[in-house]
């Protein structure tokens, strides 16, 4: 999708005052491999003309933890994104799944695999380069100036009640869950003929421990004891969550427990061992 001023400035009169770019790279051959329709001249245009128009909270996403990526060039995307003086940065460390062209070009030795050691590297220099930036490290994967946190995403992280419009969009109301059927033609055809279009679930309350677990943590914020409710869940997670604040994973301030920076790196692990099963 090409930017137009115009049509960011009419969404801004519409109520919309708040953009995200899917950027990933700002380095065309890592766009190629990666099979991104844009290149890293569309790239910068896209940002320049998004500054420029009436929506003033930019944020941008790049990927880290790609094969020939490198820091050099992971640290080159950075500063151009600092560059712009953007108000907010996502983060998404690649993952392989199986199956994928990236997991065939990896069989075929066409590119090399990343490492935990390279994630580790590279997530730290984000987390360094975005401190010295000005930005707050306000959930794992995203970075921010001063106030300009994704309201969208933080009522996710806290648990707040929200509507999904649209085909496969997810909606909460604090009890129970439904998602909406991921084909475009038979959405539109569920509407109009009145036809149940989602499907739904109630969370028990244990999935409700459970994500709370998984979307607290993530946050600077962390885990307010207070805020488990059952009695056998706290008695539960105060006794896992022990060794991960002893080893210097977590750490702990009236009644908050948070991940330190090399508890983030792991927070998957950590989380999972204080799931209910």
């Amino acid at each position: 999708m090409i930017l137009i001023k115009k049509k960011l400035d009419d969404y801004f009169n519409m109520g919309i005052n708040r953009l995200s770019i899917g950027i990933q790279s700002f380095d065309d051959e890592i766009l190629k491999s990666l099979n991104r329709s844009h290149n890293s001249m569309q790239a910068k245009n896209s940002v320049e003309i998004a500054i420029n128009s009436r929506i003033k909270n930019i944020s941008v996403d790049i990927m880290f933890n790609l094969p020939n990526q490198g820091l050099k060039k992971l640290d080159e995307s950075l500063n151009i994104c600092f560059g712009y003086d953007i108000n907010h940065l996502s983060i998404y460390g690649l993952t392989i799944e199986p199956n994928t062209v990236l997991h065939k070009r990896i069989l075929q030795n066409e590119i090399s695999k990343p490492s935990d050691e390279i994630f580790i590297n590279q997530y730290n220099h984000i987390a360094d380069l975005s401190e010295k930036k000005g930005f707050v490290n306000y959930e794992i994967s995203n970075f921010c100036k001063k106030n300009y946190e994704s309201n969208h995403n933080k009522n996710y992280w806290f648990g707040s009640e929200y509507l999904g419009v649209g085909p496969s969009a997810h909606s909460f109301n604090g009890l129970s869950r439904r998602w909406n059927v991921k084909n475009n033609f038979l959405y539109m055809k569920y509407l109009k003929t009145n036809t149940k279009y989602y499907e739904s679930e109630t969370l028990s309350k244990k999935d409700i421990y459970n994500e709370y677990i998984i979307r607290r943590l993530r946050t600077d914020k962390g885990i307010n004891i207070k805020d488990i409710k059952q009695k056998s869940h706290k008695v539960f997670f105060l006794r896992n969550i022990q060794s991960w604040q002893k080893d210097g994973y977590i750490s702990n301030k009236k009644n908050n427990y948070f991940l330190e920076r090399k508890g983030k790196i792991i927070c998957d692990k950590i989380t999972e061992s204080l799931f209910l099963i």
